[in-house]
């Protein structure tokens, strides 16, 4: 096994963060956890999931509308993973990309994580960062990695293809 390459900018996103900032992001991402709960518990008591409903409008909406949510739940604890991870600038694009152009950039940015780095994780159950600097975490090389990074860009090349399929079908205006 060979060490990962972690680029000067990642390195910094890796220290430790100061106790006021763990305790906001915490509260942050608890309250957004616990409003998507909200929604879904919501959506479930008033609009059962089964039977499905598409011919109903207000059904159809609402489970859409839930979805959204949804995907933007995940997406913003993502973002946080992709800030801590990338740094404010590489992070901040990757976010904003995931955010607006949706599916496709979250699949490119895994697609980025594993032929650069070798690995989709981001940090093993280390005690203290001083560990890191010292301890090599396992690459995903070879022909492993390589399908494993093919099967996140045909996803994504496959989300792309759908989404401009939908706009051209359906035009939003």
């Amino acid at each position: 096994s060979h060490p990962t390459r972690v680029n000067p900018l990642e390195r910094l996103a890796m220290e430790a963060m100061p106790d006021w900032l763990r305790y906001v992001l915490g509260a942050f991402y608890t309250a957004v956890g616990l409003a998507f709960a909200g929604r879904l518990t919501w959506n479930l008591v008033n609009y059962p999931i089964w039977p499905i409903q598409a011919d109903d409008a207000d059904w159809s909406s609402q489970w859409l509308l839930t979805t959204v949510f949804d995907y933007y739940a995940v997406a913003v604890c993502m973002s946080g993973i992709m800030v801590a991870t990338e740094g404010p600038l590489f992070g901040s694009l990757w976010s904003g990309l995931m955010l607006f152009l949706g599916a496709p950039f979250a699949c490119a940015y895994v697609v980025k994580r594993i032929l650069w780095h070798g690995t989709l994780g981001l940090v093993k159950n280390y005690s203290s960062i001083a560990e890191l600097s010292s301890t090599a975490q396992e690459p995903l090389a070879g022909w492993r990695g390589k399908v494993v990074a093919g099967f996140y860009a045909s996803l994504g090349v496959a989300f792309l293809a759908r989404l401009g399929w939908t706009m051209i079908e359906y035009p939003l205006m």
